[in-house]
């Protein structure tokens, strides 16, 4: 495997890691409907494999990343689910945080909506979907609250061992379970202190 340096981009991280040839033969051998259901960081990556699929084949994905397809085409994008925010409402029986949004969706669709419409296009689908949600509301979104260097250092170190020590992990505590605002640059220097304290332990 092909060494993975710190300046790499997302797209040559990507194609290192991952055989793209193989990921579209896959898609395109698959039966029934294709659900696609990744981070929004991944599904950039993975877009333009997905683009490069047969017209078939696209009309059968089903993507699931929440209101925000900036990063899909305008074709990618027809095939997206009207998820949102709503899935948090106080009545909604999946509530769950930012992390698990996509997997709740996904779980919501096929229980739901495949249950009744398994083979329906896109748009019926999609129609669906929104009928359902528009009997939920959208949750209350109140500003992070704030905390110290010391007091964010410290709640680090006490989810330091669950999340790995892995940044990406820990800031989605801070910002989902925690409700805690930390700008991304004093998060990574608070991080980072801490990660130099754990080594030299």
């Amino acid at each position: 495997m092909d060494r993975i340096t710190p300046s790499a981009s997302e797209a040559e991280w990507w194609g290192t890691l991952v055989d793209q040839n193989a990921v579209r033969e896959t898609l395109r051998s698959a039966d029934g409907l294709i659900l696609i259901a990744v981070g929004t960081a991944y599904l950039k990556m993975l877009a333009p494999i997905l683009s490069d699929l047969p017209e078939e084949t696209i009309d059968r994905l089903r993507i699931f990343v929440g209101p925000d397809v900036s990063m899909l085409s305008a074709r990618l994008a027809v095939q997206t689910l009207p998820y949102d925010d709503r899935l948090n409402d106080p009545h909604s029986p999946i509530r769950g945080t930012k992390i698990d949004f996509v997997s709740r969706a996904v779980h919501h669709f096929t229980k739901t909506v495949m249950d009744q419409h398994p083979t329906a296009p896109v748009a019926k689908q999609a129609k669906h979907v929104e009928e359902l949600l528009q009997h939920w509301g959208r949750p209350d979104v109140r500003p992070g609250a704030r905390r110290s260097d010391a007091e964010i250092k410290a709640l680090l170190r006490q989810h330091w061992d669950r999340t790995g020590g892995l940044s990406t992990r820990l800031l989605r505590v801070l910002r989902d379970e925690l409700a805690i605002a930390c700008e991304q640059k004093r998060f990574s220097r608070l991080a980072s202190e801490v990660r130099n304290e754990e080594m030299s332990t």
